[in-house]
């Protein structure tokens, strides 16, 4: 689920990365033979099963470049550790990928390890028929799970946007209700982050998440505002030995569109 660039340079042959990035940063400077592929931008109205399908539906055809590579390992990567290639790596886990990582660090680490880059002419990505799915509906959240988990002593929501977002202080342009989940506990997805842009060692996210009263055997579910901080939070705790992880891909840009969500 994690991996170090070193690992990678070691044994390219058994990899295909996956750049997150902007189309316009990939084509600046990119690892040699890496595919661009961009699902951070998609946005999920609605986690019913109606959405949900919509969800497969997109990322079938989004992952399709990775048809000719089902022999390989899939390692997803950009700048550091964050939110895009995470993201992209849970969608990957949730349609069923397997084999799939970060790249611990992103280009920062890969190029600090001694890894090329390049900036080459932009090839055409080639989509052969669509990626096969297999949905993982264990990793999801529900806006129903959500609802139905409010209150309930067994089970940790995280609110892993900012403290600003958390105490109703900041809003995002595209969502203008302020507010939190009633009984969400605040770990902001930075904090599992060093300044060298990979995870914490695992011993301090465990120490973190604890002093928040969050545990390895918890029952967890994450939000965000798109489901892209809480997906590198979720990748953060399931490295660091945690096991019930859910992420609710929804988060709050489904959630105030509810008219029966409670909002504190």
């Amino acid at each position: 689920m994690l991996i170090e660039a070193t690992e990678i340079l070691e044994n390219q042959d058994q990899f295909i990365l996956v750049d997150t990035r902007p189309l316009e940063q990939y084509l600046k400077e990119r690892i040699p033979g890496s595919l661009s592929i961009n699902v951070y931008d998609f946005i999920l109205e609605s986690t019913s099963p109606k959405g949900i399908i919509k969800l497969q539906n997109y990322l079938q055809e989004a992952f399709a470049p990775l048809v000719p590579f089902c022999n390989k390992r899939v390692a997803f990567y950009e700048e550091n550790t964050g939110m895009r290639s995470a993201r992209a790596l849970w969608f990957f886990n949730f349609v069923g990928g397997k084999g799939g990582s970060v790249l611990n660090g992103g280009l920062h680490s890969w190029k600090n390890a001694g890894g090329k880059t390049d900036s080459d002419e932009f090839y055409p990505i080639k989509k052969e028929g669509f990626f096969p799915i297999n949905p993982c509906y264990n990793l999801l959240a529900t806006y129903e799970d959500v609802i139905q988990s409010i209150g309930k002593r067994e089970t940790v929501i995280i609110d892993s946007r900012s403290l600003e977002e958390y105490k109703g202080l900041a809003v995002d342009k595209c969502c203008d209700v302020k507010g939190r989940i009633p009984g969400a506990v605040h770990l902001n997805w930075e904090m599992l982050i060093d300044k060298s842009g990979k995870f914490l060692p695992r011993e301090n996210i465990i120490q973190i998440a604890g002093e928040k009263g969050i545990f390895p055997n918890s029952d967890v579910i994450i939000y965000c505002h798109l489901g892209a901080r809480s997906a590198n939070t979720a990748l953060a705790l399931k490295w660091a030995g945690f096991q019930n992880i859910r992420n609710y891909i929804g988060s709050w840009h489904e959630w105030i569109r509810q008219p029966d969500s409670p909002i504190i």
